[in-house]
């Protein structure tokens, strides 16, 4: 490998999921919800980060929860 390879600067990025079913509802309506989809205000959310995020095309990998509103906002915001 090159020695420009390996010296190359990595940068991480952190993003929340968007808000799910389970979020925004009485505590003792969403108990029994353990793996909420993204509802649509999180689906927006995902929206607005695809469209604001100015790094996609530096993006070599995206690692997620294999929780399902965490692969959504992955899959919808990158």
């Amino acid at each position: 490998m090159p020695a420009n390879e390996t010296d190359r600067d990595q940068t991480i990025y952190f993003t929340r999921h968007g808000e799910g079913y389970h979020q925004g509802e009485p505590q003792e309506e969403c108990e029994n919800i353990k793996d909420a989809e993204l509802n649509d205000k999180g689906k927006a959310q995902c929206r607005h980060l695809c469209d604001v995020f100015p790094f996609h095309d530096k993006i070599d990998l995206i690692v997620a929860s294999p929780l399902r509103r965490a692969i959504q906002t992955a899959l919808i915001g990158y």
